[in-house]
């Protein structure tokens, strides 16, 4: 509480000044040096560092829906008729289509585990803008994390049983990717990091488009696993966070 008081003040009083540059046109970033920043927040090095792939907002979009694909149709099916029987969705949805959707229209960027390779939006040659970068820094991180760590997930949709289990993992490893974002961001990052985590940047990126069910669903991982990663740091440094990569939670 004394230092989110004692923020508020230094902001209050460099807002309050005439000459204040704080609202100034930020700078474009090279993705050299989110690299860079990402390895000293993160206190891990970088065995080989990926090459980005960038692609147009559409291209992203169309990518990301993609991975809808993976869910099967008969699963899809059968989970859409027991959600809607609870009442967690409405009857007659289609959780694939849903699925392909939310993917195509959230998604800003993701790390492919299998190819490794990583996908954001951006021109690297212009540089990049603060969301870009921020993106860039959380997925530079979840690579970082697989050479160092290894991560405890599989992108393919879990197998019946042990879908709480892979949330849970998929919780400490996005809350890792999002903890990180949000110490980057306060090192000189051109957005607030309050930006990162409001009802705006859920509705920007169509999530409260989905059914309450599935919207927490989708959020889970990062709102949830932030709190649970920064209670491993607050314990034990990045160390303990570490540790966990080893023994992931194994439910929600």
């Amino acid at each position: 509480r004394v230092a989110e008081e004692s923020f508020t003040r230094e902001f209050e009083e460099v807002t309050a000044s005439p000459n204040s540059d704080v609202f100034a046109e930020p700078e474009t970033v090279r993705p050299e040096a989110v690299v860079a920043e990402v390895q000293k927040v993160r206190e891990l090095t970088f065995e080989r560092i990926p090459e980005p792939i960038y692609l147009t907002a559409s291209e992203l979009s169309e990518r990301a829906s993609g991975y809808a694909e993976d869910y099967p149709s008969a699963e899809a099916a059968a989970d859409s008729e027991l959600l809607s029987s609870l009442g967690a969705v409405p009857e007659g949805s289609d959780l694939k289509e849903l699925t392909a959707a939310a993917l195509g229209e959230q998604v800003a960027g993701f790390y492919d585990t299998d190819t490794k390779q990583i996908v954001v939006t951006g021109d690297p040659e212009a540089g990049l803008d603060p969301i870009e970068e921020l993106t860039l820094a959380h997925e530079f991180e979840h690579a970082l994390a697989d050479q160092a760590l290894g991560l405890p997930i599989d992108e393919d949709f879990p197998v019946d049983g042990t879908e709480d289990s892979t949330l849970a993992a998929t919780a400490l490893v996005e809350g890792d990717a999002t903890l990180t974002m949000a110490l980057y961001s306060f090192t000189g990052a051109a957005i607030a990091p309050s930006a990162l985590f409001g009802t705006e940047l859920a509705e920007a990126g169509g999530v409260t488009r989905l059914p309450y069910y599935l919207q927490r669903g989708m959020i889970f991982p990062y709102a949830e696993g932030l709190g649970f990663v920064c209670r491993l740091y607050q314990d034990g440094g990045w160390a303990a966070v570490n540790e966990a990569y080893g023994d992931p939670p194994t439910t929600t």
